[in-house]
Order: structure tokens, then C-alpha cells, then sequence
């Protein structure tokens, strides 16, 4: 799916997302989102959409993952994301 301008917040579309991406590569993913995203400017929740999308995306193609922790984390003015992968049993962080 694509991520489109619509009046959906971050976080339920991050968790939308990660749904979706466990179903269809039948990975365990971990989706841990901290602070209030809700009032996010619509740039930057599709931002935040982009970017967990192309860690999320990297993690299949090159970390041959097995388990995917996507950390996202709001406060103030500030924006963090950053997703680890297992892969034959060692964290690997990106």
C-alpha cells in the first residue's frame, strides 16, 4: 500500500504497516512508539511512515532478519526512529 495524504495519525498507521508487513514476510516485528505522535504535521508523519517502511524493507532484503524491533519516539520538537534486527541470533542495529 501506499501512503497517501489522509487524516490518519502516525501511529495507527505505523501499526498498519506492521500488520501488514507480518503477514506478508511472516516476521516478528516489534513496534514500540513513544510520545504523542498524533498532532505530528502531516510532512512529518508521512516522514515517519517512510522511513520505518524503508528500515522495515532493508531489514528483509539485506539483514536476513528474523525478529525486527522499530523503535519511534516523539518529543517536543524532536523525531527518533531507529529499527534492530535478529538475524542468526545478533542484534544488528540500523
Amino acid at each position: 500500500m501506499r501512503f497517501r495524504t489522509w487524516p490518519v495519525a502516525a501511529q495507527p498507521a505505523l501499526e498498519w504497516h506492521v500488520r501488514d508487513f507480518t503477514r506478508r514476510y511472516g516476521l516478528a516485528v516489534d513496534l514500540n512508539v513513544s510520545g504523542d505522535l498524533a498532532d505530528l504535521p502531516e510532512p512529518h508523519a508521512t516522514c515517519v511512515y517512510r522511513i520505518v517502511q524503508e528500515a522495515l524493507t532493508n531489514c528483509v532484503r539485506h539483514a536476513l532478519a528474523t525478529q525486527i524491533r522499530v523503535n519511534v519516539t516523539g518529543a517536543d520538537e524532536t523525531l527518533a526512529s531507529s529499527s534492530t534486527t535478529m538475524a542468526s541470533g545478533s542484534p544488528r542495529t540500523a
